[in-house]
Parts: structure tokens; sequence; C-alpha cells
């Protein structure tokens, strides 16, 4: 499973010169990595809550309020973030194969939602509208 956001060409971009096509493509991956950074600087700033202990190993933990990002614990979410792009679809997605990364981004029965990608995504648009307004590329 891999949860991601996803940046992709307008319809008729595909026909558009080699240039063209390569300057969307560097506006693309520009905006993947922003998009990236925002979401691990999310995590991996601490924001208040209550405090747990964990076990395995054992440890003191500030477990995130309900509708902020998630608190960094073992680092295995934020070292799961990913970007890909493919230049042939000049498309690119940022998320994680972590399953869990699903469940504190839109939460459970049990569990409120911690979205991370969502809020970073919000952070990022207006910066990333910017890159890719010249080449008439939208944000799904």
């Amino acid at each position: 499973m891999f949860f991601a956001k996803t940046v992709k060409k307008k319809d008729g971009l595909s026909k558009a010169d080699k240039a063209v096509a390569d300057a969307v493509g560097k506006a693309i991956k520009v905006s993947l990595v922003l998009l990236h950074g925002a979401a691990v600087k999310s995590i991996q700033k601490k924001s208040g809550g209550e405090v747990v202990t964990r076990y395995n190993p054992r440890r003191k933990q500030t477990v995130s309020r309900e509708g902020d990002p998630p608190n960094t614990d073992t680092g295995n979410l934020v070292r799961n973030i990913r970007w890909q792009y493919n230049p042939k679809r000049l498309e690119g997605v940022v998320g994680t194969n972590v399953k869990y990364g699903l469940f504190l981004e839109l939460g459970t029965k049990d569990m409120k939602a911690r979205p991370w990608l969502g809020p970073a995504r919000k952070k990022v648009t207006r910066q990333i509208r910017g890159l890719l307004a010249s080449a008439k590329v939208v944000i799904e």
C-alpha cells in the first residue's frame, strides 16, 4: 500500500515540446521536494499532548493531540516518507508505505486523525502553484 498525494499534468501537456516538458518536470521535482520536506517537518515538530510510557524499548513519549500531526517516536514514518517522479507522465507522488501512516492521516474508528501529509500540502500549495503556473499544471 502506498498512501500519497499526487501532482499531475493537465490535459494536452503531453504534446508540449521537450523544452517545456523539461521545465515542467523540474518544477514538479522541486514541488515534490518541498512537499516531502514539509511533511517530515510537521512530524518532527513536537506538539503538546499526553505523555505515555512505551515499551520495547521502554521510553516516555508525548502523544500528539487529535488533529495535530503525529509526534515522532521511533522515526519510522519519517524515514519512510518518499517522493517519486515519473518523467514519462510528468507526474509525482509523495507518500509512505508505512501502513499506520494512512491511519494517522485519516484516523480510525478508535483514533482521531493526526494528519501529516494533507496539512503539509496546504502549507506548500502556494509555492507549488507558483512553480507550476507557467507550465499550466494543476494540483489534484
